[in-house]
């Protein structure tokens, strides 16, 4: 929550280029706002990959047929997320947003008739053999930091996103930061819940939400209905990459660091070959993993490091005024 209440700000001082990038140009210099930038590229290419990859994990949960046609969903749906996003970001989002609300309805629906169940109503997959002594350790732990990290990258694209806002972009992008910390803090601890309470582990052929929605809905109707549900919010979750990046980019083109190209806006207006040149990262990356979620996760740590690295150039920088204060605290959450 503070991280949320950190970028709140860093959108009310800077709403017209936001982000860790911004902050770090006006407090710490052009180096490191560009290890900001690059960091923040390399996480939102991730996110793309992630989200079309858990996508079609979700997919082939519901239907065992597209287990082993993963990478061929997720090039589907990354050709449907650039010829969307080429249109512009705001029929992008009209285009997305009813999925999200039935996504949010449906996850915490399976919270709420999780809960009222005793035990669970039906077990999908297949038992899988873990040891448990061979996971833990530092790896572990990493891994773990990088799955958190990978929740981050919807806060920063608001605060990088903030031009894309109709007027008053300030305000409307400081509500949409706080909807977006309350319905992820509600919907993790209502599922992070019934994980413990049914001791929930990794099972062949499914997702763990799956498991929860099986629990909870059983294998009807419902069961699979959430699933696509799941797999297009997860479009939407590599959509939001497609409304970051973009403009992150034109940042720096702006400032003359990258070709002017990814500046231009055209008369829709959406940055074209930002939206192009994110696809093509994208693609190679999936290809590069075949669409492994597991292997694609970790690499998140990577950006995040990065971003840690400016916060620590930050502490040994020159004394901030009050302004500075603010913007630096921003910037390190």
């Amino acid at each position: 929550m503070e991280g949320l209440a950190a970028y709140g700000q860093v959108i009310a001082v800077h709403p017209d280029d936001g982000g860790a990038y911004a902050v770090a140009k006006a407090d710490l210099g052009a180096v490191t706002s560009l290890l900001a930038a690059a960091s923040l590229v390399v996480d939102y290419v991730l996110t793309v990959a992630v989200s079309l990859a858990a996508g079609a994990d979700a997919l082939a949960s519901a239907f065992s047929g597209f287990a082993d046609h993963k990478l061929a969903v997720c090039v589907a749906g990354l050709a449907l997320l650039t010829a969307v996003n080429l249109r512009g970001v705001t029929e992008s989002a009209r285009a997305l947003m009813l999925p999200t609300v039935l996504f949010v309805v449906a996850v915490l629906g399976v919270v709420a008739a999780g809960l009222l169940r005793s035990h669970p109503a039906a077990v999908v997959g297949t038992a899988q053999h873990l040891d448990v002594g061979q996971g833990l350790g530092v790896l572990l732990i990493l891994k773990a930091f990088s799955s958190g990290c990978s929740a981050l990258t919807g806060v920063e694209a608001i605060a990088n996103a903030v031009p894309s806002f109709r007027t008053p972009r300030v305000q409307r992008a400081q509500r949409t930061e706080l909807m977006l910390g309350a319905l992820l803090g509600l919907m993790l601890v209502g599922l992070a819940v019934l994980i413990r309470r049914d001791h929930v582990a990794p099972r062949g052929g499914v997702t763990v939400l799956a498991q929860l929605t099986a629990g909870a809905y059983g294998t009807g109707w419902a069961y699979y209905a959430t699933n696509l549900l799941v797999t297009l919010v997860l479009l939407l979750a590599a959509n939001t990459s497609f409304g970051g990046l973009p403009v992150l980019m034109s940042l720096p083109a702006r400032d003359h660091w990258l070709p002017h190209l990814f500046g231009l806006r055209a008369e829709r207006p959406v940055y074209r070959y930002g939206v192009v040149a994110l696809a093509l990262l994208a693609a190679l990356l999936l290809v590069a993993v075949d669409a492994d979620t597991h292997r694609l996760i970790p690499l998140f740590a990577a950006p995040c490091l990065g971003e840690l690295g400016v916060g620590v150039h930050a502490g040994h920088g020159r004394r901030l005024t009050p302004r500075r204060s603010l913007k630096r605290r921003a910037q390190l959450a």
